[in-house]
């Protein structure tokens, strides 16, 4: 056998299995198996039937808006039908979300004599078998007429006091509203005599669920009350959840004609609230009295314009693809195509499911909650070979729609742009923009580490805006320590590259006046007792000098210094002891580099140190320096200064600058890079010739 029809199986333990592709309804029947076993024939056979799903649900006796009428005290029957699936379907009534009666296949009949609490009632039949996912279901909703009931201010009997103005109320319920009340008084005499009665309207709604493709949409609010005079208010629009969507203008006669269109008609499904008034309040002093109504409106499937058109994948594993979808009634043809236009098969390449959801939507410009379904794609094992683009049908009684995606490959997420700190006292405020988050949902790490240490301290920020432009506090950092800052993505596939580094000086300007005031304060006491002893020093200096003369003083580095000596557990880690030139020494400065903060953009050159704007730049500083005899070509006197351009790299850039009396240059030492996290610095500038101090570009 072969094609349609393959045997496959153990054959020398005797098992033998019919394998049969692509099972249609003309498939089944009967198989039946031969085989001879020791010269005896043995045969079996089975019969194969196809799951198929029941179709066509009817509830006899319902009307075109799905009522069932019935009549207080009488008897009310309710008869579902469906077309037999197979197995057999299970039918089932249900009312307010329990189950009254169990049955089917075919056909359940359920019936009982009506009461006026089952007026406005709504009973749902569903049939169910092991063919499909979701029960098939149909709704009716009763409408159950009875008798007026009628009340007098809650009471048969009725106290006032002469002279008072009495006030008495009528109340009733009936199922239709009653045509005409009348107030009748009976005095001592026997004697009836009619009072004529005005009374706030009764409303109720005239409609009939439609299809897009009708023309006409109309609804009619009528209205019964005394006097018959109305003033109809606007109409309101609301959604199934109750949320407002719009307010239309009617006609005065009370009806309101929606504008038919060919697109988006489902948008008119909802509440529609009428109000009206005949200027006579009710009980509650109420004018207005009001009515709504649940308009369906029934038509083609719509993908929604909230789907994602781009998807990702992550290869090797499960992936899930999710479309949302407005239907009514439900959809009953769903079709996925591969870029050539091919059929997915549901089963093997992709399983296709729908199930019910809450969906959020626009209808008439205003986002609500509506009743929908979400389609899932599922892709077992996710590879290489499902990327690509795919169109998807889906389809119901109504017509069709059509959507295209696209499938990609997940991915880490992209480094986060435009990185900025900002820094406070004690705080810095870091603010980036997201980017492309590989597929996955990403989560962000700031990054800082304190001047001279080799260790880096993260921080997860816990920001879920959903704006791209993002922000986070870090706080209690030292308000005159120097930090590096930068950032990275993560995502459940790995990391972004990290951003490069911003460098920061907490500059600790903004004290409390109190603080100010207490060391302006000291400062001022502590003057006033040194004075009179510095002035006497000074006398008592200037008395010795006249007694020496201008002899020169002599100051030796041998004995002991008139200093304290620092002990060396109070030595800073990262202290650079600064050289200075020797006495008299005019070959150079001492020249010190340092980088501006990015809010300060001020330059400026005090003393020996130069401040330098860019923020790309790095900081290097005088590690030592020496003088020579020479620049090797001539008598000059030359002074080179080795400079570390950055303390926190494990492997330090040294470069030299040799300043001669007939000029300056800067030569590279070696070819070690700046800083690892950056590849190209900025062209430094020339600050001034006469100092010797050149700045060159750093690659």
């Amino acid at each position: 056998m072969h094609g349609k029809f393959n045997v496959t199986g153990n054959f020398s333990n005797g098992e033998y299995v019919l394998v049969i592709t692509n099972v249609t309804t003309a498939d089944q029947g009967d198989y039946t198996c031969d085989i001879v076993v020791d010269g005896k024939p043995l045969q079996h056979t089975v019969q194969l039937k196809l799951e198929q799903p029941p179709k066509q649900m009817a509830i006899q006796g319902s009307d075109n808006v799905d009522q069932v009428h019935g009549t207080e005290g009488q008897l009310i029957t309710l008869t579902c039908t469906v077309k037999n699936g197979h197995p057999g379907e299970t039918l089932l009534w249900a009312s307010n979300g329990t189950v009254v009666k169990v049955g089917g296949p075919r056909i359940l009949i359920l019936d009982w004599f009506a009461k006026r609490s089952d007026h406005l009632q709504n009973y749902t039949c569903m049939a169910n078998n092991s063919a499909i996912q979701e029960p098939l279901k149909r709704t009716v909703q009763l409408d159950i007429a009875y008798n007026p009931v009628l009340s007098t201010n809650g009471s048969n009997e009725i106290k006032s006091l002469e002279g008072q103005s009495l006030y008495v109320t009528c109340d009733q319920s009936s199922n239709p509203p009653p045509s005409e009340l009348k107030w009748w008084h009976i005095d001592v005499n026997g004697i009836k005599r009619l009072f004529s009665n005005s009374h706030p309207p009764s409303v109720h709604i005239d409609y009939n669920n439609y299809t897009e493709n009708e023309n006409r949409n109309e609804l009619l609010c009528v209205a019964n009350g005394n006097p018959d005079t109305y003033t109809f208010s606007r109409w309101e629009h609301k959604s199934e959840f109750g949320e407002p969507i719009r307010f239309i203008d009617g006609y005065t006669n009370g009806s309101l004609v929606l504008p038919a269109t060919r697109t988006k008609s489902y948008q008119d499904s909802g509440f529609y609230v009428c109000t009206v008034s005949n200027g006579v309040p009710d009980t509650h002093g109420q004018v207005n009295q009001s009515n709504d109504a649940f308009l369906s409106v029934r038509g083609k499937p719509v993908f929604l314009e909230s789907s994602k058109r781009i998807f990702y994948g992550i290869i090797d594993e499960p992936t899930y693809i999710r479309l949302e979808v407005y239907s009514v009634p439900k959809v009953t043809d769903i079709q996925l195509k591969d870029i050539n236009g091919v059929p997915l098969n549901r089963q093997r390449e992709a399983v296709i499911t729908d199930e019910p959801a809450l969906l959020r939507l626009r209808f008439h410009n205003t986002l609500v909650k509506s009743s929908g379904y979400l389609l899932k794609i599922q892709f077992s094992t996710f590879s290489e070979n499902d990327v690509g683009k795919y169109t998807m049908d889906i389809g119901n009684s109504y017509g069709k729609d059509t959507t295209n995606f696209t499938i990609q490959a997940a991915s880490p997420p992209r480094i986060p742009v435009n990185f900025s700190v900002t820094p406070l006292v004690n705080d810095v405020f870091v603010n980036w923009l997201k980017n492309f988050d590989g597929g996955l949902e990403q989560t962000f790490f700031i990054e800082y580490q304190v001047e001279g240490n080799i260790n880096w301290i993260s921080v997860k920020s816990l920001n879920s805006s959903a704006s791209a432009e993002l922000s986070w506090q870090i706080s209690g950092l030292l308000s005159t320590q120097t930090y590096f800052f930068r950032m990275f993505a993560r995502n459940a596939l790995g990391e972004s590259n990290k951003t490069a580094i911003r460098i920061i000086q907490m500059k600790g300007k903004e004290k409390g006046m109190f603080t100010i005031f207490a060391v302006i304060s000291s400062t001022g006491v502590v003057f006033i007792i040194l004075l009179p002893a510095v002035i006497c020093i000074c006398i008592r200096n200037r008395c010795s000098g006249e007694v020496s003369g201008n002899r020169p003083r002599t100051i030796t580095t041998d004995g002991p210094s008139i200093y304290d000596e620092i002990p060396s557990d109070h030595i800073p880690e990262n202290f650079v002891p600064t050289y200075t030139n020797e006495p008299n020494d005019e070959s150079g400065p001492t020249i010190r580099v340092e980088r501006q903060l990015e809010t300060n953009s001020d330059v400026f050159i005090s003393g020996s140190e130069v401040h330098q704007v860019n923020d790309d730049y790095l900081e290097p500083w005088v590690k030592r320096q020496s003088v020579s005899d020479s620049c090797g070509s001539g008598s000059d006197v030359c002074e080179t200064i080795t400079y570390y351009l950055h303390p926190n790299v494990k492997r330090l850039s040294v470069w030299e600058s040799v300043s001669c009396n007939s000029g300056s240059d800067i030569n590279q030492v070696n070819n070690d890079y700046l800083h690892p996290y950056v590849s190209l610095q900025p062209n430094w500038k020339e600050i001034s010739k006469a100092e010797g101090l050149y700045m060159q570009q750093i690659q």
